[in-house]
């Protein structure tokens, strides 16, 4: 039989807390977008020809 090695056995412990820290951060950012009531989003590049 093949042993299988998943990618969260390879995980330490400061590695796992810090994907619930990004994770927090997500549901923070979410919590506080959802609070607005009319908003523009505007994607583009900084860089304009000279």
């Amino acid at each position: 039989m093949e042993e299988r090695q998943y990618l969260v056995d390879a995980l330490s412990i400061e590695e796992s807390w810090r994907i619930f820290r990004i994770m927090a951060e997500f549901v923070e950012a979410i919590e506080s977008l959802s609070k607005l009531k009319n908003a523009v989003s505007i994607f583009g590049s900084a860089r304009v020809t000279p």
